[in-house]
């Protein structure tokens, strides 16, 4: 079994890159980040108003410069199977699909366990299917909870529906 570009990486509608922008603006600080791909795994890809290619990942609230413009970033994930494997999990997912977890439109897969809280393990059973809003624009509410705690602060955390 094998994964192609459509089961790791989506394209964002406009209203949708929107909504990620400006739910994510308390941590990142800017305006001018137009995310042009998310993968399935919670991030989002966005240049910035000189082109430059940053990775905002909503599963650990950070956002990193990774490449200094589009071509560059495309070039990278063309040639570069470690980055490539960094940035969208297709080993992870292929692991997805083999278990019978498959998002459909819409959807992505969520961490059950966010990576900020160190019982996050990457491996398939951590994961869940998700509306693709919740991960990419409501984890930026998990995160403002926990912005400014102190590494290895104890907390608790009750989910209700």
């Amino acid at each position: 079994m094998s994964v192609t570009w459509k089961d790791i990486a989506f394209e964002p509608g406009p209203s949708f890159a929107e909504g990620v922008v400006q739910s994510w603006e308390w941590m990142t600080d800017r305006q001018d980040l137009k995310p042009f791909l998310c993968s399935q795994l919670g991030d989002v890809f966005c240049t910035d108003a000189l082109g430059a290619v940053h990775w905002l990942s909503c599963s650990a609230g950070a956002i990193e410069w990774i490449t200094p413009s589009r071509e560059t970033f495309d070039a990278e994930c063309a040639k570069n199977g470690a980055k490539v494997d960094e940035w969208f999990g297709p080993k992870l997912i292929e692991q997805l699909h083999a278990g019978g977890m498959v998002a459909g439109a819409g959807e992505a897969y969520m961490f059950v366990t966010l990576p900020i809280f160190k019982e996050c393990k990457y491996e398939p059973a951590n994961f869940k299917v998700a509306a693709a809003n919740e991960i990419f624009v409501g984890l930026s509410e998990v995160h403002k909870l926990y912005d400014g705690m102190p590494d290895k602060t104890r907390v608790r955390m009750v989910v209700q529906d």
